[in-house]
C-alpha cells in the first residue's frame, strides 16, 4: 500500500538524488575532459581530398592556454571553420561526393595544431587532443593512398597581409612533388588546377597562375608549415599538399560563403582533371595488384622515358626511383570502393544517446 514519505525522508531521499546527479554530471564532465573527438569534425570521404582547417575553432578546450610569446601566433583564422565545412557540402552537391574532413573546433590559443608537438602547446593534458587530430589526418592520408593511389590534401588558413589575395604555400613545390613529377605543372597551375580555377573565377592568387613554374616564388611567411611538411607528397607515405591562405576579404562577413562555393568548383575540376581514375603506385602492368609482373615489366622499361610505364609516380627516365615504388607497394591491390555513408557529427550522437537513455529510465 502507497505510503507518503515523510519529510525526513524526503529529505533524504532529495540528499540522495543531489548525490547521485552529481556523480552523473562529474563523471559526464570528466568523460568529456577526456574525450577529444568532442573537439574535432571528422568525416571520411569517398573522394581522394582532403580538407584539414586547425585554426578556425572557437571552443575552450579543456587544459590551459598557450603563452603566445615568442612569436607565438595564437589569433583565430576567422571563419575558416566555416568555409572548409561548407565547401565539404557544396562539393558533395556539385559531385555527389565527399571529400575527407578533419577540422578543429577548438581555439589556437590552447593549441596550434599546424606545429610540431613540441611547439604545439605548453600544457601536456593538450598531448591527446593533438594526437587526435594528426592521427586522423594521417589515417586519412594512407586511406586516400590505398583507396585511390594519389590524393589531395589542400590545409585551410587565414592571412590578413594580403586581404585580397588567395596565398599557395607547397615549401615552393617540395610538398607537390609527386604531382609536378607524374602529372606536370599544369596540375599545379594550368587547366584543372585549383589555383587556376581560382583565378578564372575571379580570385587573386599569389603566386600568378601565368607565371611560368620555373619563374615562381611563394611568399616565405605562408609557404606551408607543419602540415605539408608532415604529409607532403615528398614524404613516402605522404599525399600533394597545398596551404591555402585565404586574405580577409574572401572570409571575411559573409564572403566566405562564395569563396567556399568557389573552393568546391575548383576541387571538381582538379578532381575531374587529374584524379577520377585511380591509379595503384607500381602496377606497372596495369592488372590491378603490384606482384613479380610488374618487376619484369619495370626491367624490361628501365631507361625509358619518362611516362612510359603507367601507374607511375616518380618522374624522370625509368629507374631505381620506379623501383622502390614498386618494392613500397609491393602486394597491393586496387579494391572496389565502398559508399560511404553521411557523416553524423559527434554531438548529434551524444545527443542521441542521451535521449535514449531519459527514454530508457522514463520507462522503467
Amino acid at each position: 500500500m502507497f505510503r507518503p514519505l515523510a519529510k525526513g525522508d524526503r529529505t533524504s531521499c532529495v540528499r540522495v538524488l543531489g548525490v547521485v546527479l552529481g556523480l552523473v554530471i562529474g563523471a559526464s564532465g570528466a568523460a568529456c575532459a577526456q574525450s577529444p573527438w568532442l573537439y574535432y569534425s571528422v568525416t571520411r570521404g569517398d573522394a581522394p581530398i582532403i580538407l584539414t582547417a586547425p585554426h578556425g575553432g572557437t571552443l575552450s578546450y579543456p587544459f590551459n592556454e598557450r603563452s603566445c610569446t615568442d612569436g607565438q601566433a595564437c589569433a583565430l583564422d576567422t571563419n575558416t571553420r566555416q568555409l572548409a565545412l561548407t565547401t565539404s557540402n557544396e562539393f558533395y552537391a556539385l559531385t555527389g561526393l565527399r571529400p575527407y574532413v578533419v577540422i578543429a573546433q577548438g581555439h589556437r590559443r590552447f593549441i596550434d595544431l599546424n606545429r610540431s608537438s613540441e611547439e604545439a602547446y605548453d600544457d601536456q593534458l593538450a598531448a591527446p587532443y593533438y594526437d587526435y587530430y594528426h592521427n586522423a589526418i594521417d589515417g586519412f592520408v594512407a586511406d586516400v593512398r590505398q583507396r585511390f593511389g594519389r590524393g589531395l590534401l589542400m590545409d585551410i588558413h587565414g592571412q590578413s597581409a594580403e586581404p585580397d589575395t588567395i596565398l599557395r604555400g607547397t615549401l615552393d613545390g617540395l610538398s607537390v612533388t609527386e604531382m609536378l613529377n607524374a602529372l606536370g605543372e599544369d596540375a599545379l597551375n594550368g587547366p584543372g588546377s585549383v589555383m587556376r580555377s581560382f583565378d578564372e573565377q575571379g580570385f587573386k592568387v599569389y603566386p600568378d597562375v601565368d607565371v611560368p613554374y620555373a619563374e615562381q616564388e611563394e611568399d616565405p611567411h605562408f609557404s606551408g608549415a607543419y602540415t605539408v611538411e608532415a604529409y607532403g607528397s615528398n614524404n613516402a607515405s605522404g599525399i600533394d599538399t597545398i596551404q591555402l591562405e585565404f586574405g580577409y576579404d574572401y572570409r571575411g562577413g559573409e564572403s566566405w560563403r562564395d569563396t567556399a562555393a568557389a573552393l568546391a568548383v575548383a576541387m571538381q575540376a582538379y578532381h575531374e582533371t587529374y584524379l577520377s581514375d585511380p591509379i595503384l603506385p607500381g602496377d606497372y602492368n596495369d592488372d590491378g595488384t603490384v606482384d613479380a609482373a610488374d618487376f619484369t615489366a619495370w626491367r624490361d622499361s628501365l631507361g625509358g622515358p619518362a611516362g612510359s610505364l603507367p601507374n607511375s609516380i616518380v618522374g624522370g627516365p625509368i629507374g631505381m626511383a620506379h623501383y622502390d615504388t614498386w618494392v613500397a607497394h609491393f602486394g597491393d591491390t586496387l579494391p572496389l570502393n565502398a559508399p560511404i555513408p553521411e557523416p553524423m557529427s559527434g554531438m548529434l550522437l551524444v545527443l542521441g544517446v542521451a535521449a535514449g537513455l531519459f527514454a530508457f529510465r522514463s520507462a522503467r
